[in-house]
């Protein structure tokens, strides 16, 4: 058909991310646990 676009039919999955975004949101999730795991040994007075 001459310039109609043929999509996928329904919803995009969720779990499709682009490597690097994956990566990116991975690194920054386990960023934000060590420095919340930090700051509570830090106020349990561990370190």
């Amino acid at each position: 058909m001459a310039g109609i676009e043929i999509r996928p039919k329904g919803r995009p999955s969720k779990r499709y991310k682009k490597a690097g975004e994956e990566k990116d949101y991975e690194i920054q999730q386990l960023r934000m646990e060590n420095r919340l795991l930090r700051d509570f040994l830090q106020l349990a007075g561990r370190r």
